[in-house]
């Protein structure tokens, strides 16, 4: 509580310029003042395509190509600006940011300087508490938003990123201040009302325990994941892209990188639900990049287009992927198998296909799958590798095996490894790996000294709007 006051003194203190954001958002130039803007949107998948994803031959008979993937080794999905930044959400959004996640904020309010100060309490701590803290302004989302169901998801629109960490769970710990450069742009001519040029998808996984991760190979599952990946990355541009789809708007730079001509939207995602949620990196990467290419496909858009509309000039775009590995070694087939996919020019009916046989085979060899045997399986050997923890079957080997040299073409990359050497166990004749993870690699500390303050207004439309539209703002500042 003596902190609390503290804090609203020193804030009450300050002079109305200091409190009012100016066109780079960090409070120095007094004569140029603007306010910011946040928006908050759940975005719900279509009935008539939640029934052609759950159908039995809906993308059984798709023919749209697979989209685009780049795979980075190095890097976080917060550093990929101008892309729908997804974020491995709780259903509860936030999940335990505030209760039993891991960390204790306590922000502090000095010199137009906000210090959030964070200390690691227990050893969970979910990638969505991470980015809520990073980015504090997601917070308000905790006050307004419902949990999400299976076909939906929460974008917010409009934050920045305020610190720098590192590590993970509770290796997780606060770093320095950072100064978010992203663009702006003008969203109320009259207002002098900017929101950033950012855009954070929430989705959450299905948690899964030992005794129960087979359960995300039954079709039940398979489809839900891919239902709620579609509703993340199929987001509207004039949502997640807002400043290059509204003609009304412009930039408060006149350097803007962001590409208004471009085939795609990025997705910068990751191993969604694969760390304490023990999902299968091969399945989830396989499941995002149907999901991705199903946005904008022709099927998708006959099913929610009128006649009318699909002579629109504004149509929605493509996606592509760019998937952060995390210098995660369970990630280092993901490069050769696209590059296989995209050799063979597999459809999107193609992948799943083979994903829908690959889960049927592993529900009939479950007794085999679960023992992880220390001798070598007895059949499919070729879907089989050897790693640390003993035998397990591979999603990317049960398609490989489909194609001419697909196996040899299966190749892991030299990043992602610390070691590594294909070798023919004595006596099995079955391949061999068992090399651990690299450590992440992580960016240098930047200094940042900004602030924001804001009020919450509901839209007529539904969605969720933050707007600094007055210069004494509240006593917190967080929100």
């Amino acid at each position: 509580m003596a902190q609390d006051e503290l804090c609203k003194k020193q804030w009450s203190s300050m002079q109305p310029s200091d409190k009012n954001l100016n066109s780079n958002g960090n409070g120095t130039d007094k004569d140029h003042s603007t306010t910011r803007s946040l928006l908050i949107h759940r975005h719900k998948v279509p009935p008539k395509v939640t029934e052609y994803l759950t159908s039995d031959d809906g993308l059984l008979t798709n023919q749209s190509g697979l989209c685009p993937v780049h795979v980075l080794v190095d890097g976080k999905i917060e550093d990929s600006a101008g892309d729908i930044q997804i974020d491995f959400a709780n259903k509860r959004i936030g999940g335990g940011v505030f209760s039993r996640g891991c960390v204790q904020e306590v922000v502090c309010v000095s010199n137009n300087i906000i210090q959030i100060c964070i200390c690691t309490l227990s050893f969970f701590f979910f990638l969505i508490e991470i980015r809520f803290v990073i980015n504090p302004e997601c917070l308000v989302s905790l006050l307004l938003c419902e949990e999400m169901r299976h076909n939906e998801i929460i974008a917010i629109v409009g934050t920045k990123q305020y610190s720098q960490y590192q590590g993970y769970g509770n290796t997780f710990e606060y770093l320095t201040h950072h100064d978010d450069q992203t663009t702006s742009q003008i969203v109320n001519k009259d207002l002098n009302c900017v929101r950033t040029c950012n855009c954070i998808v929430a989705i959450d996984a299905e948690r899964y325990h030992a005794r129960n991760e087979h359960e995300q190979f039954s079709l039940s599952k398979l489809r839900r994941d891919l239902i709620k990946c579609y509703a993340g990355f199929s987001v509207p541009a004039t949502i997640s892209h807002f400043w290059f789809v509204n003609n009304e708007i412009t930039s408060l730079h006149s350097d803007s990188k962001y590409d208004e001509d471009a085939d795609f939207i990025n997705i910068a995602t990751g191993n969604w639900g694969c760390g304490v949620f023990r999902g299968n990196v091969e399945l989830k990467f396989v499941i995002q990049w149907l999901a991705a290419s199903l946005c904008g496909c022709e099927e998708i858009k006959n099913i929610i287009c009128s006649d009318k509309d699909k002579d629109n000039p504004q149509k929605e775009r493509r996606r592509a992927l760019k998937y952060y590995t995390f210098a995660d070694s369970k990630c280092k087939y993901i490069e050769s198998f696209v590059k296989l996919c995209i050799k063979n020019e597999l459809k999107i009916h193609d992948l799943w296909k083979h994903v829908f046989s690959y889960c049927e085979w592993y529900r009939q060899n479950l007794s085999s799958v679960i023992a992880k045997k220390d001798n070598a399986p007895e059949k499919d050997e070729e879907i089989w590798i050897k790693t640390a923890k003993g035998w397990e079957a591979s999603l990317f080997r049960f398609v490989a095996k489909h194609y001419e040299k697909g196996l040899e073409e299966l190749t892991p990359h030299p990043s992602l490894v610390e070691e590594f050497e294909w070798k023919i166990d004595e006596g099995s004749g079955f391949f061999s790996d068992s090399v651990e993870p690299d450590q992440q690699c992580l960016p240098e500390p930047q200094k940042c000294s900004s602030m924001h303050l804001g009020i919450v207004s509901i839209k007529e439309d539904g969605e969720l709007e933050q707007e600094n539209h007055n210069s004494n703002g509240s006593d917190n500042p967080s929100g």
